[in-house]
């Protein structure tokens, strides 16, 4: 319905002069200056705003944008106000980049706890995608430097594999000699988190891998590879018992104990050909632990002009009987442990107490991706051993706040290479590993070298050192404790 317009009163308003619109009183201006009025408890909102952009010329705007261009100037110093006035002049001088990207807010040891990993050249966050929440922690290196290393870096290789054929004996006459550890260890190099070495030595066309004495290798790590990895411990910390260092102490304890409590020592026991090499009664009270070392060669020939073969000497650590056939079946022993779900470092684990069972595959499941390294380097050792089938042990303390004493939750048992395809574990990229370091070891001089996996980054270090280097801090430390043993 139209309405009525009064077009003379309408007409009296308009201003005599040139100008048009309403009439300007002193109520609208400040010192001659068009004023707009406003109050900080006003909500003023615009209808439309023609003066702003838009979208943009592909129209994905998106939230950010549309809160800059279309939300309501509510905030103090926001009104119609600021239209009027002068833009400031730019400050360059107090320029600073800000992100606009939207964080989810985190706990600080949640799910999406950070655990950065460089990889060719420091750029590749660990396991493959980028978690912000946790500051990196830097770690120590496992082999101490002494005078002049002439080095050369070497990241870990994902060559082709050589054969993997076995025949068994044999130990100076061939090729590279190496332990069971030593080989194991550099088929899971990919997977290492914490910094360990492995001494070499050429001589002539052969060459030894060995480990130091009371090195990192002898140390069973704990949640190595979980995303909340654990911390070591600040100064007047109570929780001393929960970091990587006394973790590692308790798993080594329980994995050497566990292999000895689960075996029956009886008439049934199986013989080796030989005796124990490492077991002297004249000196040795206790009877030798359930364990037989088995040599085996491996081929590593990329062609029959350049044959190259790896000995090992691998651990069994127990024999079953079949229940089908009642052939004998040779075991490796090991044990998982479980020191407190709800402490940091857990990695999210579930309770054995309550989960074991019924969610077995859970708890596996998890293992093997808070421990995936030491899981490897087990089922490696396996398969280089022969073994038919891994058993593993489930062992959780009694008190979750002491170490000191444990409880078998349960034991289960794969066949290693199954264990291997679960765990998505290339045996063909280890060998490839091997024969990497061994081409690498042979295109140097003879001498002593220590390849040294690095403490911060997924990258491998070899280094040349004096040939009597490391000879003598194990003197020294022979020396020092024949000293304490004479004071006491």
């Amino acid at each position: 319905m139209a309405q009525n317009v009064d077009w003379v009163t309408l007409v009296e308003n308009c201003p005599a002069g040139d100008g048009w619109g309403p009439s300007v009183t002193s109520d609208t201006t400040l010192n001659g200056v068009p004023y707009a009025p406003f109050s900080k408890g006003d909500k003023l909102g615009r209808m439309a705003d023609w003066t702003a952009d838009g979208k943009g010329q592909d129209g994905r705007g998106g939230r950010q944008q549309y809160n800059r261009n279309y939300r309501d100037q509510q905030v103090y110093g926001a009104s119609h106000a600021v239209t009027f006035n002068a833009p400031p002049a730019e400050d360059e001088s107090s320029f600073s980049v800000v992100s606009n990207t939207r964080d989810s807010t985190k706990t600080r040891y949640g799910r999406g706890a950070v655990f950065t990993r460089g990889g060719r050249g420091g750029a590749r966050g660990g396991r493959g995608d980028a978690r912000g929440g946790r500051t990196t922690a830097t770690r120590g290196g496992a082999a101490g430097g002494r005078g002049g290393y002439g080095g050369f870096d070497s990241r870990g290789g994902r060559g082709g594999a050589g054969g993997r054929g076995g025949r068994r004996f044999g130990w100076k006459d061939y090729d590279k000699p190496a332990r069971n550890r030593d080989a194991s260890i550099n088929i899971r190099a990919p997977r290492s988190v914490y910094s360990w070495d492995v001494v070499i030595v050429r001589q002539g066309n052969k060459i030894f891998l060995d480990k130091r004495d009371n090195a990192a290798l002898d140390m069973v790590t704990v949640n190595e590879n979980a995303a909340d990895a654990p911390l070591e411990a600040s100064e007047g910390s109570k929780d001393t018992v929960n970091q990587p260092s006394a973790l590692a102490e308790e798993a080594t304890y329980i994995n050497h104990n566990f292999a000895n409590q689960v075996v029956l020592e009886g008439n049934s026991k199986v013989d080796m050909p030989n005796s124990n090499p490492f077991y002297n009664a004249s000196e040795d009270t206790d009877p030798p632990a359930s364990k037989a070392y088995k040599y085996r060669r491996f081929d590593l020939s990329t062609s029959d002009e350049e044959p190259v073969h790896l000995i090992v000497r691998t651990e069994v650590d127990a024999v079953q009987k079949n229940a089908i056939s009642g052939e004998d079946q040779y075991l490796t022993v090991k044990a998982l442990n479980e020191f407190d779900s709800k402490a940091q470092g857990s990695g999210g684990a579930l309770d054995w107490r309550q989960k074991l069972v019924s969610q077995r595959g859970a708890v596996v499941a998890t293992e093997m991706k808070n421990n995936s390294c030491k899981l490897a380097r087990w089922t490696v050792q396996s398969i280089l051993a022969k073994s038919d089938v891994m058993k593993l042990g489930f062992v959780s303390r009694v008190n979750p706040r002491s170490n000191d004493k444990h409880v078998i939750l349960g034991v289960v048992g794969w066949k290693p290479r199954d264990f291997a395809s679960q765990m998505n574990l290339s045996l063909s990229n280890g060998w490839g590993i091997v024969r990497t370091i061994a081409d690498m070891i042979l295109a140097r001089e003879e001498g002593k070298y220590i390849l040294v996996k690095d403490p911060n980054k997924s990258m491998l270090r070899l280094y040349q050192i004096p040939s009597g280097s490391l000879d003598d801090e194990e003197e020294e430390e022979e020396g020092a404790a024949e000293e304490e043993e004479e004071e006491e």
